[in-house]
């Protein structure tokens, strides 16, 4: 039998939210309703849907699968002051089935406690303050028990298929991905790279393979030289727990060295490391 999906969407919602979702929903031949608090709706752009049903006319005693909300701000705000969509979302959260919100949305759940106070959500960076009843999370998709909340219009695509993969199975994303050309995001870099010019009695005493051993066992990547002055250069990359942790080792040095000081600059991602090497 088909899984079937409510999608609210009121004056000011995000269109181009509503529509990706309702198109990647209906491509995995879920069966998708479109709910308007009037027969036409304005949405945040000015484009103009036209819903399937009114929100006044959704029966509290129909069950859907999942119900998913469309960001917008003034659309979330209408949202949560729409006393049919109150009583819609109270009824979904008591049948325990799956609740998706994009960008502003999920303010919808705090506001109107739907969402379990101190459960991993994700949204648009801009309501992150009004989240501060949950665990916020930067990244683009956040499954936490039925709900699964995405940052907005640029994870559309990919919050709307972790609703399909959910309501369906992997194979029936596999094939969507493939008839829409979908190329899944690179992930996100969140390395720091750091130069740092290291004086003392820094060389022929093992300093550098000091170096080299402490960056390999944090998962660092660069290198490490000696330099005419008698300082040590070293270009670091990693994450910043590791990056803070690396710099202790190096103002500490080897057993035989003896640091005066440590430098630490900025440094560009230009040039491309796979490893750390001692050169």
């Amino acid at each position: 039998m088909s899984k079937s999906v409510l999608i609210p969407i009121v004056h000011g919602s995000e269109e181009t939210e509503l529509v990706t979702i309702a198109d990647i929903l209906r491509r995995a031949n879920i069966k998708v309703t479109i709910a308007g608090d009037t027969d036409i709706v304005t949405c945040s752009r000015g484009v103009k849907i036209i819903p399937d049903i009114l929100l006044k006319n959704v029966g509290l005693d129909v069950v859907y699968d999942a119900l998913v909300l469309p960001g917008g701000l003034d659309g979330t705000q209408n949202l949560i002051n729409n006393i049919y969509l109150q009583d819609i979302l109270q009824q979904h959260k008591k049948s325990n089935n799956l609740i998706g919100a994009i960008c502003a949305a999920p303010i919808i759940l705090a506001e109107l406690r739907i969402m379990p106070v101190g459960s991993e959500i994700s949204g648009h960076p801009s309501i992150k303050n009004q989240l501060s009843q949950y665990s916020y999370s930067d990244d683009s998709i956040v499954v936490s028990d039925n709900f699964v909340t995405s940052r907005g219009l640029g994870t559309a695509i990919e919050f709307a298929l972790k609703l399909v993969e959910i309501l369906t199975d992997a194979e029936t994303v596999a094939a969507i991905t493939e008839s829409i050309c979908w190329a899944e995001p690179e992930p996100i870099n969140d390395n720091v790279r750091y130069k740092y010019l290291i004086n003392g009695h820094v060389q022929g005493v093992g300093f550098r393979y000091f170096v080299f051993h402490k960056a390999k066992t944090l998962g660092m990547v660069g290198y490490t030289r000696n330099m005419y002055d008698g300082s040590v250069e070293v270009i670091a990359e990693g994450d910043p727990a590791a990056i803070k942790t690396f710099h202790d080792y190096l103002k500490q040095g080897s057993q035989r060295s003896r640091v005066d000081s440590v430098k630490r600059y900025e440094e560009s991602k230009n040039e491309k490391y796979s490893d750390f090497t001692v050169r």
